[in-house]
């Protein structure tokens, strides 16, 4: 049989040119996915680092514990024995708790209570459920927290009073003082439903007059201000058991 020459030679060159065809259609091809990977690889970066400087940029999250958090300018007391927390202003500065008790005479072992290192003028206290108090009264404000097995401190009804809370669970009243101090005193009371063997807790504000105010007759809310019994009802709706 005889082959025509030109036809072998338009055979290999049609399969070398299909060939050709083919690998630069591969490389082609090869090229665009390397190109899209490498794309797909820096936008990765690219998100990965504006999410890192967003993160970095983003306002930090309240300081506080799992149990609570305390808002802008607050600070977070926690009492790892009793398992309890609150928050108060930081500018009260840092809270000494002191173990022990105020007068022994009238007071069991377990009566605590604690001081704010810039507020002389703030205090707070928890006591023993077994506290019966028959003591005089307590003067100051480091001496002023105590309460009883749980009664809630009301006012005299002959003294002037402001109250913001009044419930079976907690109170927060405004009143005027002529024991503690002359002017008026904010109390914050609330109850402890799971702490063992205690009753509660008590806060208190004394806020001092400037010597023109009656304390027999003048309404607390002429000098008390609506920031402090806020900051009070802030702190007494922060408390915690866990």
């Amino acid at each position: 049989m005889n082959i025509n020459n030109n036809e072998l030679g338009f055979g290999a060159i049609e399969a070398i040119l299909i060939f050709v065809i083919v690998i630069l259609l591969g490389g082609a091809g090869w090229y665009v996915y390397k190109q899209n990977d490498t794309k797909d690889t820096k936008d990765l970066s690219k998100s990965a680092a504006q999410k890192s400087t967003n993160d970095k940029s983003a306002p930090a999250k309240s300081k506080g514990t799992a149990s609570c958090t305390a808002p802008a300018e607050y600070t977070v007391y926690t009492n790892n024995e009793l398992n309890y927390c609150f928050v108060y202003p930081t500018v009260w500065g840092s809270v000494t708790l002191h173990d022990g008790v105020i007068d022994p005479d009238y007071e069991p072992a377990g009566s605590y209570w604690g001081s704010f290192s810039n507020n002389a003028d703030a205090s707070f206290g928890h006591v023993r459920t077994d506290w019966t108090y028959s003591g005089p009264g307590r003067g100051g404000p480091v001496n002023a927290t105590g309460f009883t097995v749980y009664e809630m401190f009301t006012p005299h009804e002959s003294t002037p009073s402001t109250i913001r809370i009044n419930n079976a669970d907690k109170v927060l009243v405004a009143t005027n003082s002529i024991l503690d101090i002359e002017g008026a005193i904010i109390k914050a009371q609330c109850r402890f439903n799971e702490t063992p063997n205690y009753a509660g807790m008590s806060f208190q504000l004394n806020v001092s007059s400037s010597g023109s105010f009656d304390p027999y007759t003048d309404n607390p809310s002429s000098l008390i201000t609506d920031a402090q019994l806020d900051t009070m009802e802030t702190i007494l709706n922060s408390v915690t058991e866990f």
